[in-house]
């Protein structure tokens, strides 16, 4: 619930300047369901849809993450893959799961989804390759459905292979280990990666890139031609 949207839409740029649009379905709601936290400020629609932002200003956009886990950080704004990759080792993992079927979906990036879902031959294949370079070390366990261990991300992972995701075309989401584990407690870190099956069985095909996974990433979308594409970047440079 909401008020009515507003007649126009102002977007400051990066010299400080206005830039007005007219006829912009856009408003602003009162009620957020179960979101409480204070620095909810809402949804900023970039899908395909009508409504969307995006398709009522145009058909090219994109968005830089820089440091989601710092507050301070001023510059986070807002065809799976072929494969994915542990440092130099490709993970094996059954062609049939990037394959597209019809109009279904099997993979989607998502800014509003912090952890990364992957379908069940994804995970598997990525869990246990994960777990073969750090459990001769550390110990593991879940948590909320998330693979753990006690530690630090900063002193127990140093050394730790970046993660790639290959996507159709040459594009490759490379994941280091500040967006592949977080710091969920001072002495526990756990893989920012969890199976989308825990959603529910409708879900245990399907993946989602998530936000934490798109961190120092600047990511462009046309949607007249549906492509997508990344560019690794400090989004304070975008500035300049």
């Amino acid at each position: 619930m909401g008020q009515p949207p507003v007649p126009q839409l102002a977007i400051m740029d990066s010299d400080e300047g206005t830039n007005a649009v007219n006829n912009v379905i856009f408003g602003c709601s009162h009620r957020n369901g179960n979101y409480k936290d204070t620095r909810f400020t809402g949804v900023f629609g970039l899908g395909s849809g009508i409504t969307s932002v995006v398709n009522q200003m145009g058909s090219k956009f994109s968005y830089c993450i820089g440091n989601i886990a710092d507050p301070d950080y001023s510059y986070n704004q807002l065809v799976l893959s072929e494969g994915i990759s542990v440092g130099e080792t490709r993970l094996v993992i059954d062609p049939s799961t990037f394959q597209r079927t019809g109009k279904e979906r099997r993979a989607i990036i998502d800014s509003g989804t912090a952890p990364t879902w992957l379908a069940e031959n994804e995970y598997r294949a990525l869990e246990r390759e994960v777990r073969n370079l750090l459990d001769r070390f550390l110990t593991p366990f879940m948590r909320e459905s998330f693979l753990c261990y006690r530690g630090k991300v900063g002193q127990d992972l140093v050394g730790f292979p970046a993660v790639t995701f290959h996507f159709a075309e040459g594009a490759d989401l490379v994941v280091d280990t500040e967006s592949m584990f977080y710091q969920a407690t001072p002495n526990i870190f756990c893989m920012a990666v969890r199976q989308a099956s825990v959603y529910g069985k409708d879900f245990k095909d399907f993946s989602v890139i998530g936000l934490m996974a798109q961190q120092y990433y600047n990511v462009a979308y046309d949607l007249n031609k549906h492509k997508l594409f990344f560019q690794r970047i400090d989004c304070e440079l975008l500035d300049e």
